[in-house]
């Protein structure tokens, strides 16, 4: 029989990621989108919490 993926796989998959929101790339564009929605330039695609914007932003 294979190998069949066990909790050590999984946990060592999990370890190796690494959400997008966190890369140099991604910050810049949230920030800009930050400061694009606080000048009253867009509107928000959907209903978010109060503050998960600000929370992605690790800049901040």
């Amino acid at each position: 029989m294979g190998n069949s993926p066990n909790e050590t796989h999984w946990r060592d998959a999990l370890y190796k990621i690494k959400p997008q929101y966190r890369t140099p790339k991604m910050q810049g564009l949230l920030q800009k989108y930050y400061v694009l929605l606080a000048e009253g330039g867009g509107q928000q695609a959907s209903n978010i919490e109060q503050g998960f914007l600000e929370s992605l932003i690790t800049t901040m």
